[in-house]
């Protein structure tokens, strides 16, 4: 089969329940969604080092391993891990971070959480220790990051950091990036329960698949449909009887096969084979939906693919359960028990659905001989990482066992954690849907912030041309008539006040008054060689103010605003004559010390903690009890050149926050 240089869809082996339509959440293995079994295929492989597809090719590396993987991901990854350990591999730098990003995202897709983290470590390090930063690199690592962070943890807190990292990295509409961070996006948010607006991207995603042209970003876009129309109708439409178009459902998988297309592309059309089955299960079509999980297990048997299998067994018995077939049931689910065992890792959510089925089917066989050891081995099951939509299932398939038992205290118990869980799951989703459309609106005003300057940076250009074109008339005016030299001459002075009013108005950032990104930084650069030509001190230090989104919150964008123009009044107070303080972006500033060394800055840092600390900010209570950090780097110490000083002092500025904020480092 011949494919677009892209990138796998990602699919789910998605629960089979009106909870659990969860796509790619682990890719490549089985992973248990809200409800039931989910093996979470990657949605792409391998990585386009460019922002814009039709700016630059795919990488030939990358390129050269995309078949094997649609087809087969662990053959796929022995390939990568071949090429690592093979002669030259560590001569050639970039094409060493390259495969380590591709050898994470394999073992994302396979479930290696362990080896994807060293895997990323090891990209980061070659990232780092090359001379120049590339853009494109820096842009694909950090979205690999990012969605590693979103499969593992699964929390609003991976979904904020996704979301505001799109916005700073500029990822532009219709590209490969744009793609793939509309597939992770999809993912998280359905994960977390928050449908209507999973759905809003799904609809980005068509639209980008559309602008690249590649078929699997439309393919997952349509499985992505067909799962959430199949568990709960599209978003927006009633909820209820009729609301559910099974006949529209099977289509849309139908297209998303067709999407695939035939050939070596395996391991896809196993993962649309069991988001099929599952979602025709919740459908009540249990002979179609058997239909496609037997397909969907021979192919995992095929291909060696151990949680593919578990998956399949489990939505079976699901399958059966429905049916009433409850001893059938048991039997699938006591042969993937062993191989879920076995696969060790990532199998929380995968047991925890299990043994509600199980549980299920035992109550509804009255084996109570057996059920005293299924609770308390379901009990036993970790809950780390896991949803609680699912742990709230698991709890009344639990409390409905210990109510057979005749434990009715223990299952009163349950049966409160069970809502409990459920309250959390709706408020989680709640809240992602807040946080999501907070952080486009922060997105927004960045873009609207950016497009202002580029405005001004415009005006100014033209206002300068026009200057230069009414000079030239005024000297021909002067050479044609003395007479009229005098109001010439004041025009010329009026105009050129103008243009110098603009041009300083094109360097100061408008919301504080201080220079603008721009101006800072040739501000800092022309300082930094000079103090290398001449072998003097050179600091540079990286703030950002503490928790700002929380003042924005609480007290309003209003009082964000007036909190960083308090900043900006507070700190230049406590500094010397040329020592400059700008804007760098967002709630971050950066701050120029030319003839400062680096053991100067605690005493500096603890002057301007108590200028901002007694600042007053209108809207606010008095003290207002915003702090911030601050990183800084020494030139020569920690590096030689603006871009290798920035990085560390930003670097360092992290390590504040993460050690708990209102700190130097």
């Amino acid at each position: 089969m011949s494919l677009a240089p892209g990138a796998l869809f990602k699919a789910a082996r998605a629960a089979p329940t009106m909870q659990a339509w969860t796509f790619g959440a682990r890719p490549g293995g089985c992973v248990l969604a809200p409800g039931g079994w989910r093996l979470a295929a990657l949605a792409w492989l391998w990585l386009a080092p460019a922002l814009a597809f039709a700016a630059q090719p795919w990488p030939p590396l990358l390129q050269q391993l995309h078949e094997a993987a649609i087809d087969n991901p662990e053959a796929a990854l022995a390939e990568v891990q071949r090429r690592q350990r093979g002669p030259g591999a560590a001569g050639d730098a970039e094409a060493a971070f390259w495969l380590a990003v591709a050898a994470a995202r394999l073992q994302i897709m396979l479930e290696a959480d362990v080896d994807a983290r060293a895997s990323l470590r090891e990209a980061r390090r070659l990232f780092e220790a090359r001379p120049q930063p590339d853009a494109t690199m820096r842009a694909w690592l950090q979205f690999m990051e990012l969605r590693h962070r979103a499969f593992t943890e699964g929390s609003v807190e991976a979904l904020q950091a996704l979301t505001e990292a799109r916005g700073v990295v500029g990822v532009r509409p219709g590209t490969v990036l744009s793609c793939e961070w509309d597939e992770t996006e999809s993912w998280l948010l359905s994960e977390i329960g928050s449908y209507d607006e999973a759905w809003r991207v799904i609809e980005q995603l068509e639209r980008c698949a559309a602008a690249t042209g590649w078929p699997h970003y439309r393919a997952q876009a349509l499985m992505d449909r067909a799962v959430i129309a199949g568990s709960a109708g599209a978003p927006g439409a009633a909820r209820g009887s009729g609301a559910i178009d099974s006949a529209r459902v099977a289509q849309l998988f139908d297209e998303a096969y067709a999407a695939v297309g035939p050939g070596e592309g395996r391991f896809l059309r196993s993962l649309i084979a069991y988001s099929a089955g599952t979602t025709l299960t919740e459908l009540n079509r249990p002979v179609d939906a058997a239909r496609q999980l037997q397909r969907a297990l021979e192919a995992g048997r095929a291909l060696g693919d151990e949680a593919g299998v578990a998956a399949a067994l489990t939505a079976l018995a699901l399958v059966e359960q429905r049916e009433q077939r409850h001893a059938q049931a048991l039997r699938l689910l006591a042969e993937a028990e062993p191989v879920l065992r076995r696969i060790g890792t990532a199998t929380a959510t995968r047991l925890i659905t299990l043994y509600r089925h199980k549980l299920q089917s035992l109550v509804a066989l009255q084996r109570r001989a057996e059920l005293p050891a299924a609770v308390d081995a379901a009990l036993a099951l970790p809950e780390a990482g896991v949803q609680p939509a699912l742990r709230s299932q698991l709890a009344l398939a639990v409390a409905a066992a210990q109510a057979d038992l005749g434990r009715h205290a223990a299952a009163y118990a349950s049966m409160k954690r069970a809502h409990e869980l459920a309250e959390q799951s709706r408020v989680l989703g709640s809240s992602a849907q807040v946080l999501r459309l907070q952080s486009l609106y922060d997105n927004s005003r960045r873009e609207a912030e950016v497009a202002s300057l580029r405005h001004a940076e415009e005006s100014t250009r033209l206002s300068l041309q026009a200057q230069q074109a009414t000079a030239r008339m005024l000297w021909a005016a002067l050479l044609a008539a003395v007479a009229l030299a005098a109001g010439v001459g004041a025009l010329g002075w009026r105009q050129w006040t103008r243009r110098r009013k603009m041009a300083r108005l094109a360097m100061r950032d408008t919301l504080t008054g201080l220079h603008n990104r721009r101006a800072i930084e040739a501000y800092a650069r022309s300082q930094c060689a000079q103090a290398l030509r001449l072998s003097l001190p050179f600091t540079v230090a990286m703030i950002d103010l503490d928790r700002f989104k929380t003042v924005n919150d609480q007290y309003g964008h209003a009082a964000g605003d007036a909190v960083m123009r308090a900043f900006a009044r507070a700190v230049p107070g406590q500094l010397r004559t040329p020592d400059r303080l700008g804007r760098w972006g967002g709630e971050e500033f950066l701050l120029v010390l030319p003839g400062t060394s680096l053991h100067e800055l605690p005493a500096l840092f603890m002057r301007l903690r108590g200028a901002f600390t007694s600042a007053v900010v209108p809207g606010m209570p008095q003290p207002h009890g915003c702090t911030f950090s601050m990183g800084g780097a020494e030139a020569g110490r920690d590096g030689s050149s603006f871009e290798v000083l920035v990085r560390v002092a930003d670097r360092r500025l992290y390590k504040a926050k993460a050690a708990g904020r209102d700190r130097l480092r």
